[in-house]
């Protein structure tokens, strides 16, 4: 189990925030669609607003659809055109808006298995805007727990957590879990059982409770826990 993230938000701010202007006409309709996982349907409708509108939002959320569908090369595509558009319309490729699609690209690399671009990408978001919501989290747990060996950064990832910990005053028990891991991938197996103890008694559901255990049995047995790779289509 990755720690948990945020999902793919659509977010008519956004769309305000890039252009100066309200979410152009039949936008919202799009989202809802997203909302409710008629991802085919959101595609669509998405791609009817975009023949009157070139706001970023609606690629980037495009994209989101494309990603819940499990069709990356769409994604990685209307996201590459979001960003494009973006930095367009603010005249700045540091303006902190920008973050919400190299977020949701990274994420989206991460599930597919492109960790490198998942890692480029997050951190990306970071520098857009050390705040956004998992970002450091989700770095973290790619840096400590990469099925590929060659993308692990232990020291890094220990850095970045403590960061997503310290964010949320040490409350979130997910944060927590990724900094263990961390701990772990440096071989510091008594920081690494130290940490997943306080996340399990942070954690309250119970199938998480069950899966956070089972990566302490690992730290307590000296072993680090490495993700599982992506499933292979076909």
């Amino acid at each position: 189990m990755m720690p948990s993230h945020s999902n793919l938000s659509l977010l008519c701010a956004l769309a305000v925030a890039l252009v100066g202007c309200g979410p152009p006409s039949g936008y919202r309709a799009a989202e809802t669609a997203y909302q409710n996982g008629e991802y085919q349907k959101a595609i669509e409708l998405f791609t009817e607003v975009a023949k009157s509108s070139d706001n970023p939002a609606i690629y980037g959320n495009r994209a989101n659809c494309y990603s819940s569908l499990g069709d990356i090369d769409a994604a990685l595509k209307d996201y590459a055109t979001a960003i494009e558009k973006a930095t367009e319309a603010t005249g700045d490729p540091n303006d902190p808006n920008l973050a919400y699609f190299y977020y949701n690209r990274g994420y989206a690399c991460e599930l597919a298995g492109k960790y490198k671009q998942a890692v480029d990408d997050y951190e990306k978001t970071i520098a857009l805007n050390t705040a956004y919501p998992d970002a450091k989290n989700n770095l973290a747990w790619v840096l400590a727990t990469c099925p590929e060996k060659k993308f692990r950064n232990p020291k890094r990832a220990i850095e970045v957590a403590i960061l997503e910990c310290e964010m949320s005053e040490w409350k979130n028990g997910f944060a927590i879990d990724t900094l263990a891991a961390a701990y772990a991938a440096a071989d510091d197996f008594p920081k690494a059982i130290e940490r997943q103890e306080q996340a399990i008694a942070l954690v309250e559901d119970e199938a998480a409770k069950k899966e956070l255990a089972e990566r302490l049995r690992l730290y307590q047995n000296k072993k680090p826990f490495v993700d599982s790779p992506p499933e292979k289509k076909g």
